[in-house]
């Protein structure tokens, strides 16, 4: 026959040692700060004794989740700029559907990628973080904050809207640093592959801008020099320059032939004149003589 009774004992006494050793550890580690955050080692309390101490932002494990927070970067001008563009992608996935989204509109009514409201029922939200993993643009992530008791309408206090959703990106920073750490190098390198390929898109449309104003250039020079080509290429026309040229040719040679017939008889003319002139000065003389 079993004696339940020992094992009531043993119970106990692992009860009343572990009760004892609490307060051994807390006069060992009298006047030693701990910051609220957890022990190292087993021995003793291994709690923070909430409420009166609370864990400081950061100190829970950085997957802990619990209720989604919308994150929104604040610009110099004390403007909030909210990541989320209202796509509809974090109600869609949502398993207990608790997310409800009113897209903003312009003067126009025409949609705008902004959120006019954005609603989460918290008291349907499972906690699951599918909202946070599917989000395109790190704008809904799951937050630490667990105290969440109210003492007003409770029905009412369950959800939450933009307003009470809404936390700056450096809380998130501090909640998730190595998540934040990550996205921001994603961004940074998505920021750069953009930015060359703008400069080659730029590089490339300069380029095809100097090939079409060259092309543009030699065809205007080709359009100019075609109708002499085609001068040059009309066998015809190259013949009738020839007859021509031929024709000038022998004309000129006409005429320096007249020319030269000219200079001849005038120089035979000019010979005669000579002689009778030679011959009447001559006949005086011999008529002297006699």
């Amino acid at each position: 026959m079993k004696v339940y009774g020992s094992s009531v004992l043993k119970g106990l006494l692992y009860t009343l040692k572990t009760f004892v050793s609490t307060y051994v550890e807390d006069f060992r580690r009298k006047g030693a700060s701990s910051n609220g955050l957890l022990r190292s080692h087993a021995d003793g309390v291994v709690t923070v004794e909430y409420p009166e101490k609370l864990l400081p932002i950061g100190a829970t494990y950085e997957r802990f989740r619990v209720l989604p927070m919308l994150i929104y970067d604040q610009q110099e001008s004390g403007e909030k700029d909210i990541r989320c563009t209202s796509c509809g992608i974090c109600a869609k996935v949502c398993p207990p559907q608790c997310i409800w989204i009113v897209q903003e509109t312009d003067e126009n009514k025409k949609p705008v990628p902004k959120p006019e409201a954005f609603y989460i029922d918290t008291s349907v939200c499972m906690n699951c973080g599918l909202c946070s993993e599917f989000c395109p643009f790190d704008a809904i992530k799951m937050d630490h904050k667990f105290d969440l008791n109210t003492t007003s309408n409770r029905q009412e206090s369950y959800l939450y809207d933009m307003e009470r959703l809404l936390v700056p990106a450096e809380y998130y920073a501090e909640l998730h640093p190595k998540a934040n750490a990550a996205e921001e190098e994603a961004r940074r390198l998505e920021a750069e592959a953009k930015a060359k390929k703008e400069a080659a898109k730029k590089e490339a449309a300069a380029k095809k801008a100097v090939e079409a104003k060259a092309a543009k250039a030699a065809a205007s020079a080709a359009e100019a020099d075609a109708p002499k080509a085609a001068k040059a290429d009309d066998p015809e026309r190259a013949a009738r320059i020839a007859a021509a040229k031929a024709k000038a040719a022998e004309a000129k040679a006409k005429r320096e032939a007249a020319k030269a017939a000219d200079g001849a008889e005038t120089a035979d003319a000019a010979a005669e004149v000579s002689e009778t002139s030679s011959e009447n000065e001559s006949s005086p003389k011999a008529s002297d003589e006699a």
